[in-house]
C-alpha cells in the first residue's frame, strides 16, 4: 500500500482510541501575548485574524 494510505490508516486507528477513551489528544496550542505580537508582526495579520487561525479546534463527537 502507499505511504499516504498507511499514514491515514494509522491516524484513523489513533482517533478511534481517542473516541474510545483509550488515548488522550496530544495536540495543544499555547501562545502568550508576546508570541502573539511577534506572529502579527511577522505575518502582517490583525489581532482577530491571528486569534481565529491559532485557536485549537474543538472536537465534537456524536454518538
Amino acid at each position: 500500500m502507499s505511504i499516504f494510505f498507511n499514514e491515514l490508516l494509522e491516524s484513523v486507528k489513533l482517533m478511534d482510541e481517542v473516541v474510545k477513551g483509550q488515548r488522550v489528544l496530544s495536540l495543544e496550542h499555547n501562545i502568550d501575548a508576546i508570541q502573539g505580537n511577534e506572529i502579527r508582526k511577522a505575518t502582517d495579520l490583525g489581532v482577530g485574524t491571528v486569534n481565529a487561525t491559532n485557536q485549537p479546534k474543538e472536537l465534537v463527537f456524536s454518538e
